[in-house]
């Protein structure tokens, strides 16, 4: 028995040695590859050209490569260009996508808790936050807007209108104004009662 773990780890010794062999040269190259994975898209996207660069966004978008879309995404929803924030929303709803609508309540009024609940049919965690699943179905040009499935009062099932001078979510009974906030959501007050304005927040990313 001694005789033949000896001989397996023998056999087995070389093998590990070599998998823990990598240069110094050889992680650098990795590294590097690993950062600079995706950059060549990147320059693309950056094309000083607007008309050029919305044209890289949109191939990417409607690729159909998980990759290629990811790095459109990552790039268009934090670009400074307000067209090329909307064409990259665009694409995110383009594969309807799950997203999470976070309704939070600004102070503990039961009318407030009791409102959200009625809307939104859930209600506020301890820290008064709200959470709303929401299944993007797909673009609906009659109505022009991204429909959706959620449990809220919303006859039409509109969701989000994309639009060059606006971004707008329907969240119960009234179309509210969102925008892009810098950690990727869309973000907004509404009012579901006569109280106060209450923050919502749309996580796209």
């Amino acid at each position: 028995m001694r005789k033949f773990l000896s001989c397996v780890l023998l056999a087995v010794t070389p093998a590990m040695a070599g998998a823990q062999s990598l240069s110094l040269a050889d992680l650098q190259k990795q590294i590097d590859a690993e950062v600079n994975k995706g950059s060549e898209y990147v320059v693309l996207l950056n094309d000083p050209d607007p008309k050029r660069a919305q044209a890289a966004m949109k191939v990417m978008l409607g690729s159909g490569d998980p990759d290629l879309i990811s790095i459109a995404l990552d790039h268009g929803l934090y670009s400074a260009d307000s067209a090329v924030r909307g064409l990259a929303l665009k694409g995110l709803l383009d594969t309807k996508p799950r997203l999470d609508v976070f309704v939070t309540m600004t102070d503990p009024d039961d009318d407030l808790r009791n409102s959200i609940g009625k809307m939104f049919s859930t209600v506020p965690n301890p820290e008064g936050v709200a959470t709303v699943p929401i299944l993007v179905t797909g673009y609906d040009a009659k109505l022009d807007c991204y429909t959706a499935e959620f449990s809220m009062a919303n006859e039409n099932k509109c969701f989000i209108q994309v639009r060059p001078e606006a971004i707008r979510a329907r969240l119960g009974y009234a179309w509210t104004e969102l925008r892009l906030n810098d950690d990727g959501g869309l973000v907004g007050e509404i009012k579901l009662y006569s109280g106060p304005l209450t923050p919502v927040r749309i996580q796209l990313r």
